[in-house]
This record gives structure tokens, sequence and C-alpha cells, in this order.
């Protein structure tokens, strides 16, 4: 029997998709926010959810301010009558929070609208992310399996890479870096001006991203026209984000902390690629861990060779950028600070799948052909 292939299986067909995406990113939010909430209460007041909320928090947490801003605006802009009318309706008569969110903070009246707004914003984030995640991989030339199944691996292994720390902002960051990604392998650049600016407002470090964009923008525009605009984006990023550090320039803290020395004697000792801790309710491996370190060297492995050149050079830009970086300013094992590699991560893994699918069909047109002969 022939597939329907009208508008209306499409249709079906899309929205199992998004049905899909939806329960994966759920599944991936939870583990995030079980491992690490928002940073709730006095635990870590420089970095947590109310420091960000009230633009107190610690440099250079602060200058991660587009949720927190939003939510500000969003909350100063309701009329009084219908805050009252949400606050009287979200706490239920034995104390809970109608969302079921288990968090002091979202319970108190002043932060209640505001963190269930970064809440689900931090949610609907990661769960678009996996739409031009999909785009991105169709643009890298594989196949609809591959580019379907690679944003639901890179999705739930989302809380393994967020160790030793994890932030609302980490989510938006992916939506962020995806997006830019697949907006540069295509002809909407208008889009991708609004993405990157959202995208510095978002996280100061993405403008570090955006030189890795250039052999994706030589896709379809000239040399001299891909630097031109790369060059337009780092300008638009690189103002939103010094405007950012000097409005919270008095707040405490420094821009970058540096860890070379940590980093050296952590990396160094191999008893740290045995680590574990609780990711999705059960004990496993830690983010670092000798199982990411050999998943890695196997996803290169497999995958470098086969990735059209383009995408091999954007991976080689976003590594010789972040990497240093990595072990310079960010704390030991915090893989999250390889943000700027989620994209090469998603192609790896993309690729890797594709050479799976084409494994698993070879012989089966084989066995099909041998039925065939008398």
């Amino acid at each position: 029997m022939i597939a329907d292939r009208s508008g209306q299986s499409r249709f079906v067909d899309e929205c199992i998709l998004v049905l899909i995406y939806f329960a994966v990113a759920a599944a991936s939010f939870n583990g995030f926010y079980d491992k690490w909430n928002f940073r709730d209460g006095q635990t870590f007041p420089g970095v947590s959810i109310e420091a960000m909320l009230n633009g107190t928090a610690d440099r250079p947490f602060i200058y991660r301010s587009l949720l927190p801003w939003v939510a500000n605006r969003v909350d100063a802009a309701l009329p009084a009558r219908v805050k009252d009318r949400i606050l009287a309706r979200a706490v239920l008569p034995d104390g809970t929070l109608m969302s079921k969110i288990k968090s002091s903070v979202a319970r108190d009246p002043q932060y209640l609208i505001r963190y269930h707004l970064i809440y689900f914003m931090a949610f609907l984030f990661l769960f678009a992310s996996m739409f031009p995640m999909r785009a991105a991989c169709a643009a890298a030339e594989m196949d609809a399996i591959s580019s379907t199944l690679a944003p639901v691996i890179l999705v739930l292994f989302l809380p393994f890479l967020l160790t030793v720390g994890g932030y609302f902002y980490d989510l938006s960051e992916m939506f962020f870096l995806i997006s830019a990604t697949a907006l540069a392998m295509s002809r909407r650049y208008w889009l991708l001006v609004v993405v990157v600016g959202l995208g510095a407002f978002n996280k100061e470090s993405f403008v570090l991203f955006l030189p890795a964009l250039f052999p994706l923008l030589r896709m379809r525009l000239s040399p001299r026209r891909a630097a031109i605009f790369n060059g337009g984006l780092l300008a638009i990023a690189g103002v939103i984000g010094f405007a950012v550090s000097r409005h919270f320039h008095a707040n405490p803290g420094p821009n970058a902390e540096f860890h070379l020395g940590r980093n050296m004697l952590f990396y160094l000792n191999p008893r740290n690629l045995f680590q574990h801790e609780v990711n999705y309710g059960l004990i496993t491996f830690r983010g670092y861990n000798i199982v990411f370190v050999l998943m890695i060297a196997v996803l290169l492995l497999r995958g470098w060779k086969p990735l059209p050149v383009r995408i091999r050079q954007h991976i080689a830009i976003a590594a010789a950028i972040d990497l240093p970086l990595f072990f310079i300013v960010c704390a030991p094992g915090e893989l999250r600070n390889l943000s700027l590699l989620y994209p090469s991560l998603l192609f790896l893994i993309g690729q890797s799948i594709a050479l799976w699918v084409a494994g698993m069909s070879r012989p089966a047109s084989s066995e099909r052909l041998t039925e065939l002969l008398p």
C-alpha cells in the first residue's frame, strides 16, 4: 500500500513530530531542573534566581539578563487586579503551587509570577531549539531520519553536559546558538540579525561564536559578502554585550575567572574520569568521564570525514575559540562552558546516525535482492 502524502498526511506527521519533541524536551528540562533548579534560595546568593531578577547578581552571571529582563517587564506591565487574581489561584489550599513547582522562591508573592515566566520560557527555548537543530542537519545534507533523531539525542544528553553548574540561560543559549547556525546556512539573514542580537543579550559569550558562522555563510555568499556580513554581526553583538556590561559594571565579582592552574591539575588526574553524579534520578557517570571522552572520540572518528567541508571548517573554528577558553577561564569539569560546540556536537551525532542508517539499509537491500533471484 502506498502511503498517502497529501497535505493532511503531512500535517499529521508534523503533529506527531511536535509531540515527540515536546516529550523529549520535557524529560530533558525535568532532568535539568531536578539537578539545578534556578539556584533558588541563599545557597549561592550571588547567582540565585532572586539576585538575577533583582539585578544584584555577581558578574559575569548578571550579564545573562534576557529572560529576567522579559520577566520583569511582563510583571511590571500586568495590572494589579490581574496579578492579584494570578496570585490567588496559583497557590492551592494545601500551600502547594498549581504548577507543582517545588520551590519556596516560586511561592513567594514577590517572585511567583516572574519565576514562573522564566520557568516556562526556559522550557520553551529548549523545546523550540529542536526544530532549528533538525533544519541545520538537513542543510548539512543529512537524511530525514538522521536530521530528526540527532536533536533527540543531543537534548536528552544535555543534563549530563550541565555538570558542575547549570542555569536557566543555558537552555536559551542552546536555542540561539543552534538557530544562528541554521539561519547562517539559509538565506534568512535578517532573522539571523535578530537572533544574534537576542543571543548576545542572553549571554555575553555569544559574540565569540560568531566567527564560526563564516564558513556557513560561505555556503550561499561570496567570501567578501560573507566577511562583511559576519563583521556586521560581530559589531551588533559586541555593542549589545558592551552595553549590558556597562549597565552592570557596579555589580560585585570579576568579568571572568581564571582556572588554568586548577584545570591542569584536574585534567592530568585520571581519577577524575571516573566520577559520578545523579541524572534523571539515577546515579550515572558525570559529564566529564571516561564514557564521555570515548563517546566524543567515536563521534569524531566516525562523523568527521563524511561531513561537508564547510561544516568541518565551522567545527574547527568553534573548537579553536572555545577549547582554550575552556581550560583558562572555566571551572574544572564544567562542560556547559563548551556550549559554543553544541552545534558541532549536533552535526557529529547526526552524521554518525546517518552512517548507521546507511549501514542498516545495505544488508536489507541485499536480502531482498537474493529473494528475487531464481
